[in-house]
């Protein structure tokens, strides 16, 4: 299959009338073409080296030619990442990402039992009455409890496999083992060819490995460095003078000394903060295997006798309850006024709401299996499942009530949610609201395309059956258990968890108001270069700093106010106006980390 990569390419085609209405208000309206004159990216060195190596890889001719900004026909459409027209638009599988486990790797035995001395006495006992012990002497090299080491692997191209030793105990027939947990270097991460050659991280994966098997001790240095805008400068001044550090013992051809920062978490998409405290103990506890156990507990598949309910992933769902399905359980449905190619829109369909009515077990058995167990479910529809008129104008949160029911396996379902009526939704809250609660006041028939008023014989579990004359009297009023002091504290909350961000190519700053409205983040700056789009940021964003400039010029400016001079690659024109805009960017140096 050939590598697609997010590159944009100019593709000609012939301009294909719509006959549909376009519901965008500003459809109609020419673009606006740019007088200023364009200038080469400000980059830092890595982005320039990232940029460098991928054009030299895959477009060699863009390398050489350099960049080409020639005004193109009106016929021609900017595409991304698109696929060819004749590609098969049957369901694609999306790749998992990959848990956490007890690993096993084929390796190299390089010692034998020997050659390997333990230092020291036992200094206590595995569950299993195994010895444990902090060192151990390989070839005269000492391997430590909280020390790193390297392990060859099978495969000859394959760097060493490096592990953080947590514990090190002997085996009732005399083997000498450890308990290491993976450290991935940065290559081996989503970081890719961005990270630092140096930098490892440790991640959840661990396994049992045979001290023959060692090949050396690594350095690897655990920094737990202080985080915060305040202590950024020292920190830099820490990196420069590791960094140099570095390159001096690589002149040399002394082996490389790693650092390790950060947990890796790719099942979660996420970089943590190490937990020192957590780290090589040496008491036979592995806190990897720990989280292990309690993740694989929550995969333990219950049903409750009556048959009423059930245990999924460590959630109990009953009957009556309202749910996320997945969206690939019902397939990519269709309007008849669009037009799309599966692939482009492959996981980006939001779950579909339905109840759990009846929980069916194909069969008995005294211990149900998730195999063995589906659930009946009432669909509700959501509004771009209707029309598209009714996705453009609806409340994301509206969701319509359904004759149609489905019996499916229980993996379909992914967590639970709420359905009530709107008058019982909650009018006390924070300006963001992630509780997964919908409303539903009308009835919609599939077949007949239909809607009608929700009946008054159908009830919703989490409605307190009150009308429009309840729902005035609560208005105004906190949900059961608040007070006003506990709303205002929540919002409050909320505003403080904000990510205070800077609009760059900032328009009049329609791209990040979803941001806002999800609670996400809250802009403090913006750069934009039209004069016209920068004063429509301004109005709709009163509390906001605005620079209309050219981003290269304030990205210059801002690196020379950090000292990152050294770091910086940008044209003369650049540094030349970045030098009058010296004083206007303290505030956003100042602020930065905020």
């Amino acid at each position: 299959m050939e590598e697609r990569h997010h590159t944009k390419w100019l593709v000609k085609k012939k301009v294909v009338e719509k006959s549909e209405s376009n519901l965008n208000p500003r459809a109609s309206m020419a673009p606006v073409v740019s007088k200023r004159k364009t200038m080469q990216a400000t980059t830092t060195r890595l982005i320039n080296r990232i940029w460098g190596e991928y054009y030299s890889n895959y477009s060699p001719e863009d390398s050489k030619e350099g960049d080409i900004g020639e005004k193109k026909e009106e016929d021609e459409v900017e595409e991304e990442d698109v696929e060819e027209d004749d590609v098969e638009d049957n369901p694609t599988v999306m790749e998992q990402a990959q848990k956490p486990s007890s690993i096993s790797r084929q390796t190299k035995s390089c010692l034998n039992n020997r050659e390997i001395l333990w230092e020291g006495e036992p200094v206590g006992q595995t569950y299993s009455g195994e010895a444990l012990y902090k060192r151990a002497i390989l070839w005269g090299e000492e391997i430590s409890v909280g020390g790193a080491v390297l392990v060859e692997l099978d495969e000859s191209n394959e760097l060493p496999a490096i592990y953080f030793v947590e514990y090190m105990y002997e085996t009732l027939n005399g083997s000498k083992m450890f308990h290491g947990r993976v450290m991935q270097r940065g290559s081996e991460t989503v970081l890719g060819n961005t990270a630092n050659e140096r930098e490892v991280f440790l991640t959840n994966e661990c396994t049992n490995l045979a001290l023959k098997e060692v090949k050396q001790a690594a350095v690897v240095d655990i920094k737990l460095m202080p985080w915060g805008h305040q202590c950024r400068k020292d920190n830099a001044d820490a990196n420069r003078t590791d960094r140099a550090r570095a390159e001096e013992r690589k002149r040399k051809g002394l082996p490389t000394e790693y650092y390790c920062k950060s947990l890796y978490c790719p099942e979660r998409g996420a970089f943590f903060s190490l937990s020192r405290n957590t780290m090589g103990l040496g008491s036979g506890a592995c806190h990897s295997c720990k989280m292990n156990e309690a993740e694989e507990a929550k995969e333990v598949f219950k049903v409750n006798s009556s048959k009423t309910g059930f245990v999924y992933r460590g959630v109990e769902y009953s009957v009556q309850d309202y749910v996320y399905v997945s969206s690939h359980y019902f397939g990519v449905e269709r309007m008849e006024t669009e037009i799309f190619k599966a692939g482009r829109n492959l996981g980006l369909k939001a779950y579909v709401v339905c109840q759990v009515l009846e929980i069916v077990v194909m069969k008995e058995s005294k211990r149900p299996e998730i195999e063995s167990t589906q659930v009946k479910v009432r669909r509700f529809f959501r509004p771009e499942d209707i029309s598209v008129e009714k996705a453009y104008s609806s409340d994301i949160r509206e969701v319509y009530y359904s004759e149609e029911t489905h019996i499916m396996p229980v993996d379909n379902i992914e967590r639970k949610c709420e359905v009530r009526k709107k008058s019982d939704l909650p009018v006390c809250n924070a300006p963001v609201t992630f509780q997964h609660i919908f409303f539903c006041e009308h009835l919609y028939d599939p077949s007949k395309g239909s809607i009608k008023q929700l009946p008054a014989h159908i009830k919703l579990r989490y409605s307190t059956g009150g009308g429009d004359a309840d729902s005035r009297k609560r208005k105004g009023k906190c949900k059961e258990g608040e007070n006003v002091s506990d709303v205002e504290n929540q919002r409050a909350d909320s505003e403080q968890k904000r990510l205070a961000t800077l609009d760059i190519f900032a328009g009049c700053g329609g791209l990040s108001d979803g941001l806002h409205q999800s609670g996400a983040s809250i802009t403090k700056w913006a750069i934009e270069y039209e004069e016209p789009a920068g004063d429509a940021f301004k109005l709709n964003h009163p509390e906001s700093l605005v620079f209309i400039n050219n981003c290269n010029v304030i990205l210059r400016a801002i690196m020379e106010k950090c000292g990152d001079t050294d770091d910086c690659i940008a044209t003369s024109e650049a540094a030349e106006l970045a030098a009058s805009l010296d004083e206007k960017v303290k505030m956003i140096c100042r602020c930065r980390g905020r």
